[in-house]
């Protein structure tokens, strides 16, 4: 606003270039001379307004302009008069003059002189079609706090116009803008008179594209005017549709709120849209973010003023962002829409006896934002202990470490830290970092080393963690919990505490499974991927007790062993693969090549040990095999358990690949649980150790239900047959007693490839697929047919 100031009074003060508007002569004593540098000054304005917004006009050359102004402004102003009216000037005759005394190549056109007088009835009152001479004198008493502004703004304009580079703009140098954009703003308020009057976004809009053609210098004003659709499309969702008529406290809340905002998209452009979210000490930089963006949404005058934002303006935001190409996605924007929706009616509602559809949620309310600031703040607790602990990035931090200070009074720490807490958020945030605690310090913890790998091992003590797997770590948790909000049910208010039912967990499934499959984290082929995965979490995971119900921590492990093994681990393995030269140019349902079966194994196989360092038993029960024990009891038993009913001869899909991945680790969990003397055998004690998990499993198949179910798992385990019209009853009953010799944990394979069809992960769920970073080993590729993965 400030340099429009300066070409509305330049523009004015350029009419003093001739004593009257009407040509009239005037008497020879009223004749007045101006000197040739004040006229030259005038005719330069078009130029040196240009060199201001480049930041490459000296302080000498702004107090000489605007000297300029004032001595222009007073002469024009004595000595002139309009056509009709002596003390008013309407539009055409001002701008037939200016257009008599600017350069032949900036003349101001009718349309750039009607957004100058608009904006003039804002700031100095009066019509918008006429000029009248007390205004003129009041807008010659503003130029000394504008040449003020000036001053103070001059060198900042490249940074404000969206103009430098990155590598231009330290964090020092935006907040320094920052701060002198709201104390100009503020300063200019208070001595102009901002009318009651109409001037919507529309206004603004068009005023600095006419200021753009008329500077005829599109690197100046370019990029502002890239981001003004986006910026209208903000301002109906946060502003609303309607152009008020603002009172002066009005102009003053509104254009403190849009001048937050204006900093808040500086801040984005030039540092949080480029942050290295691998490194603590830029994820703390996107914490401060994301705490502004809640205040400056909750302050927004519709949140303000009607507790909800309206769902279609944020439609035509989204739908900007996507067509600018700002969100980097194949999915669709419908699509988008009612995943939007739908998570607002259920995961952050929460369940309702009747559930609403996705159409019928209207608006973004207070309470939701309330719920969502919540969860943020919730993960940004855990997060800020991550970035601590992670704070020197040339240390090594271990397990040791991370549970070093990983306490109650370090939760209190942080959470009195956290800004805008409501009444009684402390103590619920208290909860949720004693469920970080628990996850944490728990027998087994999720954890993620430096290589981007879940760690599955007895003793976490020395394991060597790094930052971006830890933060998926975070980012899970979060994604549990929200789960939870939607789906899950029990009797206390501690969410951490509620179980979800296979019924409930395929409704979340049902709910989002478009812009799953969108985001090929759902196998479109694969009827209830939901059930499946209710199963493995019962089953695979540390926590899982086949009960029947998945308790939050169940559900948090089986993500992270999803995320883990079917997500980064499997998407290194497949990039080896393309890298090694068995892509083929046909594509699979997850939008990945098809990869030749037997060149993938080969490179499975000898990548083997590196690609499971993570899982050391799974690495050294293949290590203790050689020769075709190897060959066909460890990897046969692997390609039996991936071999999908829709895979394509001689070709192995990405599913193929997550499901190799994955069974791998719920092998690796099961050792650890249950081969107690890590003697890399399991007994029949060790075997019946594990019975209860599979008890309602067992159950399920075998004839007599429930009755002698534990002992069936243990003959099933042993004799590789499930319950069944084939399993010899009678002479598994007949064996327990005397006990069976100890099996190695390959058997576990063998078992899980009997049981492929109702317990094996089919590969169509996958968290990964909607977290950040993949991860692994860059493919370099051998087809330039193929595209780059």
């Amino acid at each position: 606003m400030r340099f429009k100031l300066l070409l509305l009074t330049a523009a004015f003060g350029l009419a003093g270039c001739d004593r009257f508007l009407s040509r009239q002569s005037p008497p020879t004593e009223e004749q007045i001379v101006f000197q040739g540098s004040t006229l030259g000054c005038l005719k330069s304005v078009p130029k040196e307004l240009g060199l201001y917004l480049k930041d490459e006009l000296s302080a000498a050359r702004v107090q000489e302009n605007f000297t300029c102004l004032r001595s222009t402004l007073t002469h024009f102003n004595k000595f002139t008069r309009g056509v009709g009216n002596s003390d008013s000037y309407d539009r055409e005759e001002i701008r037939g003059f200016l257009n008599e005394a600017l350069p032949a190549d900036r003349k101001v056109s009718a349309e750039f002189m009607n957004e100058i007088m608009r904006l003039k009835s804002v700031l100095l009152g009066g019509s918008d079609k006429v000029m009248t001479k007390p205004e003129i004198e009041a807008a010659r008493k503003l130029l000394d706090t504008f040449e003020s502004e000036f001053l103070s703004l001059r060198g900042m304009m490249r940074i404000l116009l969206f103009q430098a580079g990155k590598q231009k703009v330290s964090s020092e140098d935006l907040k320094t803008a920052q701060r002198q954009i709201e104390l100009s703003v503020k300063n200019l308020l208070e001595v102009t008179k901002v009318e009651p009057t109409y001037y919507g976004f529309e206004d603004i809009q068009e005023l600095v594209r006419q200021l753009n053609i008329y500077l005829n210098d599109n690197t100046l004003l370019g990029q502002l005017l890239r981001w003004l659709p986006l910026t209208a499309k903000f301002k109906l969702l946060f502003l609303g549709d309607k152009t008020l008529a603002y009172s002066q406290k009005d102009w003053q809340q509104v254009l403190g709120w849009t001048v937050r905002g204006y900093g808040t998209t500086l801040e984005f452009v030039y540092w949080i849209r480029n942050l290295d979210l691998n490194q603590p000490a830029e994820m703390e930089k996107l914490i401060d973010f994301g705490d502004s963006v809640f205040d400056l949404v909750e302050a927004s005058p519709e949140i303000r003023e009607k507790d909800q934002l309206r769902l279609d303006a944020f439609d035509l935001v989204l739908q900007e962002i996507m067509e600018q190409g700002l969100l980097k996605t194949n999915i669709t924007l419908p699509v988008v829409k009612e995943a939007f929706r739908m998570a607002l009616t259920t995961m952050v509602d929460g369940p309702f006896p009747q559930r609403r559809s996705a159409f019928e949620v209207e608006a973004l309310t207070r309470k939701h934002l309330a719920t969502l600031r919540f969860e943020w703040n919730a993960w940004a607790l855990t997060q800020r202990h991550l970035n601590g602990v992670f704070r020197d990035p040339a240390k090594e931090v271990r397990y040791a470490q991370l549970t070093h200070e990983l306490n109650e009074p370090t939760g209190r720490s942080l959470i009195a830290k956290r800004p805008q807490l409501k009444p009684g958020e402390a103590s619920e945030l208290l909860q949720t970092w004693r469920e970080w605690v628990g996850l944490m310090k728990s027998p087994h913890p999720m954890l993620w080393n430096d290589r981007e790998r879940l760690v599955l091992v007895r003793d976490p003590s020395w394991s060597r963690l790094g930052f971006p797997g830890m933060t998926k770590v975070t980012l899970l948790r979060t994604f549990t919990r929200m789960i939870l909000r939607g789906y899950a049910h029990g009797t206390t208010k501690n969410l951490w505490n509620m179980t979800l039912s296979s019924k409930e967990f395929t409704l979340f499934q049902d709910d989002f499974r478009t812009i799953g499959q969108d985001l090929h984290a759902l196998d479109k082929r694969s009827p209830n991927p939901a059930e499946r995965t209710f199963k493995e979490a019962s089953f695979f995971t540390f926590s899982g007790n086949g009960d029947g119900e998945l308790s939050a921590t169940e559900l948090f492990e089986e993500l992270n062993i999803l995320a883990g093994a079917g997500g980064m681990l499997s998407t290194d393995l497949y990039n080896r693969a393309v890298s090694a030269g068995c892509a083929v140019p046909d594509v699979d349902v997850f939008g990945k090549h098809y990869l030749e079966t037997d060149c993938f194994r080969r490179v499975f196989k000898s990548n083997f040990l590196d690609l499971f360092a993570a899982a050391p038993g799974v690495m050294a029960l293949q290590m203790s095999m050689t020769g075709h024990i190897r060959e066909n009891d460890f990897y046969g038993s692997i390609w039996e358990i991936g071999g999908a009913p829709y895979s394509r001869p001689g070709l192995t899909e990405y599913g193929d690949i997550r499901i190799y991945a994955t069974i791998l680790y719920y092998v690796e969990i099961l050792r650890i649980l249950y081969d107690t003397n890590g003697d890399m055998k399991l007994t029949q004690t060790e075997i019946s150790a594990a019975a209860p998990r599979f008890r309602q499993f067992i159950a399920e198949q075998s004839p007599l239900g429930t009755t002698l179910a534990d002992s069936f798992f243990v003959c099933m385990v042993f004799e590789q047959k499930k319950p069944g019209a084939d399993f010899n009853t009678g002479a598994c009953l007949a064996q327990l007693p005397f006990g069976y010799d100890p099996i190695s944990p390959v058997d576990l394979l063998k078992v899980l490839a009997v049981l492929k069809a109702d317990l094996v992960p089919s590969g169509s769920f996958n968290p990964q697929m909607v977290l950040p970073g993949q991860g692994g080993t860059p493919a370099r590729n051998p087809n330039p047919a193929l595209p780059r993965e």
